[in-house]
């Protein structure tokens, strides 16, 4: 098997609306240039786009100037963005506050409340898995672009076998046993993978057994690939994992904990596919810094006149 040390794709994903940002340069001299980052998925009910500045410090200190809202964010009269598709269809997103949504935002250099991000509901955008979807940052007094970027939407996965997680057979009683996970892709919308199983667990304190905590537990069954491992011929994935290795976790996470009883309840299987453009941000992140999830740096970027990430994924 062919071991490939990206930065963890799911742990990035994830990060993208809670701490990207946290990195840029707190003394650059002074240009209106936006940062940008999104991810879109025609899974998503609601798409979000972080859209901030290039954090200037003209004089005094620089951790205050990070922590003022308007240092940081673009006020709601100063810009426009919008999405077109190759239609030319506009939409035009607006501007919530991602603590409020479910997305709220690590403490770090850069303020965390509000968290400003820009929203359009999946329904209004209706997007296809193929088609190339442009971004554009407009100043609102010129009608202006003053940064744009444009990906390709990643088309959803096919075939995928089992697709239950509940018909995985752990049960084999074979030393070394493997098991196999089949799924089809578009390879022209498609350049990176991340696949992780989640146990669900409920665990209850024996001295308050009716308080019921449910946790969700990762297993990568596999690192992180691109399409050019040797899990992948032809557009398809045929990835061969080891039975031994999921009840190593079990093993690991149901140690004797003496107050609390623990039990497990099944198994959620969740394959993440990225286009092109992540897979690069990806690699020339991991390449150039080793990055942390807390530590998203734009080393790379494909924002005209910009910074950042504008890209595509599908789950």
């Amino acid at each position: 098997m062919k071991f490939i040390k990206y930065f963890s794709l799911g742990i990035f994903l994830l990060s993208l609306f809670a701490s990207c940002s946290n990195e840029l340069d707190l003394n650059a001299p002074y240009k209106n240039i936006p940062v940008i980052y999104g991810v879109l998925s025609v899974k998503d009910t609601s798409h979000y786009i972080r859209i901030q500045k290039v954090f200037t410090n003209p004089s005094g200190d620089a951790t205050a100037y990070a922590k003022n809202i308007d240092s940081v964010y673009y006020k709601e009269d100063d810009i426009i963005v919008q999405l077109v598709d190759k239609n030319l269809k506009t939409w035009t997103l607006r501007r919530v506050d991602g603590n409020l949504e479910g997305y709220k935002r690590e403490s770090g250099v850069f303020v965390d409340n509000p968290n400003y991000l820009y929203k359009i509901k999946g329904d209004s955008l209706k997007l296809a898995g193929g088609e190339k979807v442009k971004i554009s940052v407009l100043d609102k007094k010129t009608n202006v672009v003053i940064a744009s970027s444009e990906t390709t939407i990643t088309k959803n996965m096919s075939e995928i076998s089992p697709a239950i997680p509940g018909e995985i057979n752990f049960a084999s009683t074979l030393p070394n046993s493997l098991n196999s996970l089949y799924w089809g892709f578009d390879q022209n919308t498609t350049k990176f993978f991340n696949v992780k199983m989640y146990l669900n667990i409920d665990e209850t304190d024996v001295n308050n057994p009716t308080k019921l905590i449910s946790r969700r537990i990762p297993w990568q069954i596999v690192p992180d690939f691109d399409i050019s491992n040797t899990f992948v011929i032809n557009s398809k994935v045929n990835i061969k994992y080891s039975v031994d290795d999921f009840f190593t976790v079990i093993k690991n996470y149901f140690k004797d904990s003496g107050s609390t009883k623990k039990y497990f309840r099944n198994l959620d299987l969740e394959i993440t596919a990225v286009n092109n453009d992540v897979y690069v941000y990806l690699n020339a992140s991991t390449v150039n810094t080793g990055i942390t999830a807390a530590e998203v740096v734009p080393n790379y970027t494909n924002i005209a006149n910009g910074l950042g990430l504008f890209g595509s994924k599908t789950i």
